[in-house]
């Protein structure tokens, strides 16, 4: 028998070498098709719906424990009326050592995991009856009501995110956890305007649904696009292209400073592979009328950092500058002038005596 287990563990072994590691197929998360928020009204239609359990007792602070006292009931009955009436008969019993103290009593309603729906309490001042004994005032009554927040059924979401807009045009979000498949929901939201985003992470990634706070399911609409990035007055030139060792290597800058806030300086990026010269050319521009050309420039190698202010002529019909091999940097640094951008002080400087 020994043998045979053995022989059956190494065919086992033998499988799973061949196969591979077994794996199993994700199954999609599963969300609700639609959510009981168009209004209060269809929330609390969904919540009576959800009502399982009732259970209602009383307290005092002269209530004497024992004496076969009743000071708790519970109902399981099959509709929200009928554990209510149920709860309503619960015939407490118990004793107290001053019948001056209030009585209190609180009643809740839950579902079928004993999440809360509804709650309601109230206190009363005992009557005494002929036989000297005490009773609770007959007509007293708890209203019960739904609480700030409500469990709602999220399918397998993790969390929730309520994207809101009041009438004026306010926006806020607030996030929820889901727990047990439910998220508690803030009743005030219910039919307003706005969206809930419910997201699921997990196996396979994030999945997201959005719906209306009217409950509504939104369509998934897919958006494509580019964003173009630039990096302003900033280029690239460099003489790959350029087989004359003679020809000279040009770069063309406009600067625009119409309604220009901050302006960048223009730096060029010049990589030359055999002694050339370079020539920039440049021109500043307002409400479309060229101001002025030439600026000094500085040249910083890329090699190792050195800096040194050379008189690059900008405008044609000059011969520019001649540069060796290797990469430069040159920026426009007179241009900084154009800069509308002043220097603040720091928060913690205060204001000056």
């Amino acid at each position: 028998m020994k043998k045979l287990i053995a022989i059956l563990n190494i065919a086992c072994l033998s499988a799973i070498t061949a196969f591979g590691q077994i794996t199993h197929e994700i199954t999609p998360p599963s969300f609700p098709a639609s959510l009981p928020t168009a209004s209060r009204g269809e929330l609390r239609a969904y919540l009576l719906e959800q009502i399982a359990h009732g259970y209602t007792s009383v307290y005092s602070e002269s209530i004497l424990p024992g004496n076969n006292s009743t000071t708790f009931a519970q109902s399981d009955a099959e509709t929200p009326g009928k554990i209510v009436r149920e709860l309503g008969v619960s015939n407490f019993r118990f004793s107290v050592s001053d019948p001056t103290e209030q009585v209190m009593s609180w009643t809740s309603l839950f579902d079928r995991d004993w999440q809360p729906l509804f709650y309601g309490g109230t206190s009363v001042q005992l009557e005494k009856v002929a036989d000297g004994s005490y009773r609770i005032p007959a007509g007293t009554v708890a209203n019960l009501r739904m609480p700030y927040s409500v469990p709602i059924k999220v399918g397998d979401a993790t969390q929730a995110e309520i994207r809101y807009r009041d009438e004026k045009g306010n926006q806020w979000r607030e996030y929820l956890q889901a727990y047990n498949g439910r998220i508690n929901l803030p009743v005030a939201y219910a039919g307003k305007l706005g969206t809930i985003v419910l997201t699921y992470n997990g196996d396979g990634g994030t999945v997201s649904v959005g719906y209306t706070l009217e409950g509504y399911r939104i369509p998934d609409i897919l958006v494509k696009g580019d964003v173009g990035v630039m990096l302003e007055n900033y280029s690239e030139i460099n003489d790959k292209y350029l087989t004359d060792a003679s020809k000279t290597l040009e770069a063309a800058i406009r600067v625009d400073i119409t309604n220009t806030l901050r302006q960048e300086s223009p730096v060029v990026r010049v990589e030359v592979t055999s002694v050339r010269r370079v020539r920039i050319l440049a021109t500043v521009v307002k409400n479309g009328i060229v101001m002025e050309y030439g600026r000094i420039a500085n040249v910083r190698t890329a090699s190792h950092g050195d800096s040194e202010a050379v008189a690059v002529p900008l405008h044609q019909g000059v011969g520019g500058v001649e540069l060796d091999p290797g990469v430069y940097w040159i920026s426009l640094s007179e241009l900084d002038s154009l800069e509308a951008e002043k220097p603040q002080p720091p928060y913690y400087e205060g204001e000056k005596g």
